[in-house]
């Protein structure tokens, strides 16, 4: 009943809102987060040893850089239009 009360009759509105945000704002942010994980973090976690037989093949930064910039496509030319 507060969302209700706050937003008038329009509580579709942030269901829309948050969607949107959710699908198309945080992907981009996600895989810049499980970029640096992949090529920064875990390299530090690991021994020597295993660092070089579970070191992540390049294709796995290509897909993470093709998945950011088409949701940042998504995200700075479609979303306007969208809301």
């Amino acid at each position: 009943m507060i969302i209700v009360y706050a937003l008038g009759l329009k509580p579709v509105m942030l269901v829309k809102l948050s969607a949107v945000m959710d699908g198309l704002l945080l992907t981009p942010l996600q895989t810049l987060w499980v970029a640096m994980g992949l090529y920064l973090v875990m390299p530090k976690l690991l021994s020597k040893e295993a660092r070089e037989v579970l070191k992540p093949h390049l294709i796995f930064a290509v897909g993470l850089g093709i998945g950011f910039l088409v949701f940042e496509y998504f995200c700075k030319f479609q979303v306007p239009f969208v809301l």
